[in-house]
């Protein structure tokens, strides 16, 4: 398969989640709006780390996607302001906070993972079709 046509479906992949309204019958996600791809990364590892037991914080963000710490700690700000993280204290270290999504977000991986399944379809299908 030519690079460019995988290139080019994740491409529209991701004009087509981040142009989405809220509401969208094929994706009806609620809440998120994002026209950053750092919010979704961050965002992203977050539940990642809530989902393999494991403490999340700026820095740590920032070390692992080398997104900016500042950047990291605007966009953590706006989405907890936006429902879908909060903070919670460590047990071992009083000063240090950890990063954990809400049942907002929660929710919202299993909507983000029916859209990106019908995605991984299409993309499978430019797959076969180049192969054939």
């Amino acid at each position: 398969m030519p690079r460019h046509q995988l290139t080019d479906a994740i491409g529209d992949l991701l004009t087509e989640f981040l142009a989405m309204p809220a509401g969208t019958p094929e994706f009806a996600w609620t809440g998120l709006r994002t026209n950053s791809i750092n919010e979704l990364r961050i965002l992203h590892t977050i539940l990642q780390c809530w989902f393999h037991n494991r403490s999340c914080s700026v820095s740590e963000i920032s070390s692992s996607t080398s997104i900016n710490k500042a950047t990291v700690s605007r966009t953590v700000t706006d989405l907890m302001a936006q429902g879908f993280i909060t903070e919670v204290g460590n047990a071992d270290d009083g000063r240090r906070r950890s990063l954990v999504p809400t049942t907002q977000a929660k929710e919202l991986t299993s909507q983000l993972e029916v859209w990106l399944n019908g995605w991984a379809d299409r993309i499978a299908a430019i797959v076969e079709r180049s192969d054939s």
